[in-house]
């Protein structure tokens, strides 16, 4: 089900001075400027924007008679500007990713301490999103701080949407006021924060289609293997289906998903697999995965091919990179997107071209920067390759070809034991919008790059040529979570005394919901062991090994007893003395001899 959806963006205010003499200069400190912004969010995540500034003169003799205002939208409507002396037709002007607002005031004001008020208001859809019973703001603080007077923003919220499940800056103050919540942010906790995020609904939902074409041009049958977005500490995947079922599914070592398929020769088969995800804002610690040991750490600090931590150019930017966030920061800061790329061949530069060619970026290369100068700091970090949501693609741009997917960056944070995810694309293409402290909702994995950068491949890159499209992803409601087991067994059904009983018992999902740290107790002889099962995916299947003795006097039928989860299956195994086990199996025989040779061994004449 398609909801509306809105996205938001950055704003970034900058005056500029216009001096009585040709000759003169002002400095900043010649102006005071104070601010006072006010959002109003609709149900349908329109926003009415206002700035209230007023430009105070700290001079006798100086004014100003221009302000050029610029908004990260391009999709601006019912504009209006005035100042002290009536409305003013403003200059517009559309870039790629802005807005931008050109302002003539109606009179100067020349005096000390003299003010213009000015007010500029409009709409945009490009500062909230609406999915379903989801609502996400992100809406932007003042670029230019080092001229201040006052600052303050408020944010007007529609109470359907319910108490906010994350906000950052936490606000100063909040109000009832009609049909909407107001949230009041003041001068100093808006200097501490690029932006004000705040989302009302912890969880996002998609339905998903997602098509896999093999193709095996060979003599003899072929095993491939294909990716599975996986489950994630910020998303849970559910598959209703999938068609052919593959021949195992397995879990590597950067916990992604893998499913197995046999194709025939001269052949091709299309893999369909249908269901939905949830996304969240917090991770869940049930969905973690196990905390890194020192030489899983290094797993993640060495050099690849694309990200080359070890040349000098990289190692120097370490020089000023204390954290991951310095790293993020300057990625964000230093690359400029390349939109003219996309129209072009798609060729991954890698992060040693990236600092060469800073101009021309597209999200790998974003990402793979980022990856290289924090593992060359010494902090693990991986490459994520999904889909993520965008109603814009100037603001928020997918660069990878397979599919219009996207590219953004995980990082380990041995604090908290967990992959932090942060995209540093939509950092730089959004104007300095935070994402670095808080994902949003639209990001979902298909495959994560940390062990490799290449491989394994994400959904939507097993193309069909004759197909534009191989993922299909909407937003929905939340769907049906089943979690089932199927328990079976190659046991023997009869063994002698004595002799060790071996076989295997498997465990295989049969929901649509993947099992995470999930303990197997096997009981045998009054004895138990334990197996841990750290995921268990949908279509999965989990083995576990049975042996044990028996005594040579046992007569009584053995019982291997397995549970999991919530379920316990018992499984018998008849025990039979070595001489009836004998006896048995030699009078079995003897039934199965042909009639002329059975006739000879009982003394009846041949005919």
């Amino acid at each position: 089900m398609k909801h509306l959806s809105k996205f938001f963006f950055g704003i970034i205010l900058f005056l500029i001075f216009i001096c009585v003499s040709k000759t003169s200069a002002f400095a900043d400190s010649d102006f005071e400027t104070s601010y006072s912004s006010i959002y109003y969010v609709s149900e349908n995540g329109i926003v009415d924007g206002r700035q209230d500034i007023t430009i105070r003169n700290l001079t006798d003799n100086k004014y100003v008679s221009q302000y050029s205002m610029t908004v990260g939208s391009v999709d601006l409507s019912n504009i209006k500007v005035s100042d002290n002396f009536g409305s003013i037709a403003p200059n517009i002007e559309k870039g790629n990713n802005f807005t931008k607002i050109g302002i003539e005031f109606n009179n100067n004001v020349v005096g000390l301490n003299k003010e213009i008020d000015l007010k500029v208001s409009y709409q945009t859809p490009d500062f909230a999103i609406v999915k379903g019973q989801v609502l996400e703001v992100n809406v932007p603080s003042i670029a230019r701080k080092d001229d201040l007077g006052d600052y303050k923003l408020s944010l007007y919220v529609p109470l359907k949407f319910g108490k906010p499940s994350f906000i950052s800056p936490q606000p100063d103050s909040q109000q009832q006021t009609g049909d909407k919540t107001v949230y009041n942010f003041s001068h100093n906790t808006l200097l501490k924060n690029d932006s004000v995020f705040a989302a009302f609904g912890e969880t996002q939902y998609f339905d998903f289609t997602f098509e896999y074409h093999l193709n095996n041009p060979n003599k003899l049958p072929t095993r491939t293997e294909i990716s599975l977005p996986p489950d994630t500490a910020f998303q849970i995947v559910h598959y209703n289906s999938i068609s052919p079922e593959p021949e195992r599914i397995y879990v590597d070592d950067d916990d992604n998903w893998m499913a197995e398929y046999i194709v025939p020769p001269e052949e091709s088969l299309t893999v369909k697999a249908l269901g939905w995800a949830e996304i969240f804002l917090e991770p869940k610690n049930e969905l973690k995965a196990n905390p890194l040991d020192s030489l899983e750490k290094q797993r993640y600090l060495v050099k690849q091919r694309y990200w080359e931590k070890d040349s000098p150019e990289i190692q120097k930017l370490t020089e000023s990179i204390k954290n991951p966030e310095d790293a993020y920061n300057f990625v964000v800061q230093s690359l400029e997107y390349d939109y003219e790329r996309l129209n072009k061949s798609f060729v991954r530069l890698g992060a040693l071209e990236a600092l060469k060619n800073k101009e021309s970026a597209l999200c790998t290369e974003f990402s793979d920067l980022l990856v290289a100068i924090l593992r060359a700091a010494g902090i693990p970090a991986r490459e994520i390759n999904g889909y993520a949501y965008t109603s814009n693609d100037k603001l928020r741009p997918l660069s990878l070809k397979q599919d219009v997917l996207h590219s953004w960056v995980e990082y380990y944070d041995e604090n908290k034991e967990l992959w932090v995810p942060i995209d540093p694309t939509w950092g730089n293409t959004t104007g300095g919008m935070d994402f670095f402290n808080k994902l949003d909702l639209s990001h979902f994995v298909f495959v994560r790059h940390g062990l490799e950068s290449e491989y394994p491949y994400p959904a939507g890159s097993y193309s069909d040529e004759a197909k534009e499209k191989n993922i299909f992803v909407e937003f929905s409601e939340k769907g049906n979570a089943d979690k089932n087991i199927q328990i079976s067994n190659n046991l023997p059904l009869e063994d002698v005394a004595g002799l060790p009983i071996k076989g295997k018992i498997y465990i295989k999902n049969v929901g649509n919901t993947a099992y995470h740290s999930k303990k197997a107790v096997l009981s045998t002889n009054g004895t138990s062991k334990e197996f841990d099962i750290s995921v268990l995916p949908p279509y999965g299947a989990f083995e576990i090994p049975v042996s044990f003795s028996t005594k040579w006097t046992d007569d009584k039928p053995q019982i291997i007893s397995l549970q999991f989860d919530d379920k316990i299956s018992a499984f018998e195994v008849k025990v039979v003395p070595f001489y009836q086990y004998l006896f048995k199996n030699i009078v079995n025989e003897l039934k199965n001899l042909p009639a002329s040779l059975k006739g000879y061994l009982t003394g009846i004449p041949f005919i």
